[in-house]
């Protein structure tokens, strides 16, 4: 966007314009040229002061997190290096393995999480279908949902149906809540798409527990008492992640369980 002061042009992006056109309503007749650049250094040094205490907070709030399977890793690898049983030595390979994965998780979604907090981070959206995506990332989860004993049942209206969407961010989106309907849930899975909206339902084992207004929070679980592989900040993605592609995310909680929906654009 173009701001001319005294005949002079200046180039501001959208925040920067949204910043200084509240700086002149203030009680002044004359602004310079100093004066905005003045007031947009002023709030950029706020915001990166800002962004760098939640990233501090967030570093502390998932430090113990990230040593969980870390520690699990390194006391498996010394008593691998104690034994000379194979059929030990493949078991420890495997939890190793696997403590070094969901070590990996972890970081993963704390890169990202850091990336969506910046305000100039975006995301290129274009016309693509959410079934085939879908149907991707429920394939690589069919031994986890499986194992957990969740019945999964997809409903598409229109399979062929188009959003506004980042292939991969959306991708991100449903691994993280078919993984919490694995780590929560209980029974079953239905993932139904209406109009533009894709609806997941499953029911929650601690539903009584839930704070609908603070799910979407970063390091929100209903039942603090669980120990689970979960940094915490996957819905929390979730929400930034649709927000970048202009859409929106909200839940609810009814008598089968919980409703998460994603509403996209078209």
């Amino acid at each position: 966007m173009c701001l001319r002061v005294h005949g002079e042009a200046i180039n501001l992006t959208v925040h920067e314009f949204a910043i200084v056109e509240l700086f002149m309503r203030r009680p002044k007749k004359v602004f310079t040229k100093q004066d905005i650049y003045e007031t947009i250094w002023q709030q950029v040094r706020i915001q990166q002061e800002r962004a760098s205490n939640e990233l501090k907070y967030t570093i502390s709030c998932i430090s113990h997190d990230i040593r969980t399977p870390l520690t699990g890793a390194a006391g498996y690898l010394e008593l691998l290096l104690k034994i000379t049983d194979p059929i030990k030595q493949k078991k420890y390979e495997t939890i190793i393995q696997e403590r070094l994965q969901d070590l990996e998780k972890m970081l993963d979604e704390l890169f990202l999480y850091t990336k969506l907090s910046q305000q100039e981070y975006s995301l290129e959206c274009s016309p693509i279908q959410p079934f085939p995506i879908l149907c991707e990332v429920m394939a690589d989860y069919y031994e986890r949902i499986t194992n957990s004993g969740l019945e999964p049942n997809i409903s598409f209206l229109e399979e062929s149906v188009e959003f506004l969407a980042e292939p991969e961010s959306l991708k991100c989106i449903f691994r993280n809540l078919i993984q919490n309907a694995i780590s929560y849930g209980g029974e079953y899975l239905i993932i139904e798409q209406k109009e533009e909206r894709i609806l997941f339902r499953n029911r929650v084992q601690t539903g009584e527990l839930i704070d609908i207004t603070r799910i979407f929070d970063r390091f929100y679980k209903a039942d603090h008492s669980r120990h689970d592989k979960s940094s915490g900040l996957g819905l929390s993605i979730v929400k930034q992640l649709m927000e970048k592609m202009g859409g929106m995310v909200d839940a609810a909680l009814d008598n089968e369980g919980l409703i998460i929906s994603l509403a996209f654009r078209k």
